[in-house]
C-alpha cells in the first residue's frame, strides 16, 4: 500500500477510466447506430435523389427557359430597371406575379404575348417550345 493514498484507490480510478471508456464507445456506436437508421429511412422513404428525373420535354424546355428566359428572370444580365420575377415554384402559387390565375394557358398566353414589360415571344418561340417551357416551369426550376 503506498502512503498518502486510502486503500483501493488505484483500483477505483482505473473502474472510473473504464466506464468512461465504455461509456464513450457506447456513444459512439449510438451515434453510429442512429446515422445508419436515418440513412435507411431516408432511403426508404423516397432515396437519397429527391427530385425525379426531367422528362424529356422538360429537358427541352429546360433548354428553351435556359436561352430566352433566364437572362431577365434568373441573373438579370440586361440589367433591367425593373426586376422582372422570380420564377421558381411559380405553379406552387394559385396567382402569378401580376395576379392572374396561375395556369398553363395563362402562362403560355403570357410568354406568348407579354404583359406588362415583358415582350412577347411569339415570333421567337413556337407553341410547342412555350408548352416545353412550362412543363419546365412546373418542376418549380431545377
Amino acid at each position: 500500500m503506498e502512503m498518502g493514498r486510502p486503500a483501493g484507490s488505484n483500483g477505483t480510478r482505473r473502474s472510473k477510466v473504464r466506464v468512461r471508456e465504455q461509456l464513450a464507445k457506447a456513444f459512439l456506436i449510438g451515434g453510429l447506430a442512429a446515422i445508419l437508421a436515418s440513412a435507411i429511412i431516408v432511403w426508404a422513404v423516397g432515396g437519397f435523389n429527391s427530385a425525379p428525373q426531367l422528362t424529356e420535354a422538360q429537358e427541352d424546355g429546360k433548354a428553351y427557359y435556359g436561352q430566352n428566359c433566364a437572362s431577365c428572370h434568373e441573373e438579370n444580365q440586361l440589367q433591367l430597371k425593373k426586376i422582372p420575377p422570380n420564377l421558381h415554384g411559380l405553379f406552387n402559387r394559385s396567382k402569378l406575379p401580376s395576379g392572374a390565375p396561375a395556369t398553363d394557358a395563362e402562362v403560355h398566353n403570357v410568354i406568348l404575348k407579354g404583359k406588362n414589360t415583358m415582350p412577347s415571344f411569339d415570333q421567337r418561340l413556337s407553341d410547342e417550345q412555350v408548352r416545353y417551357i412550362v412543363a419546365y416551369l412546373h418542376t418549380g426550376i431545377r
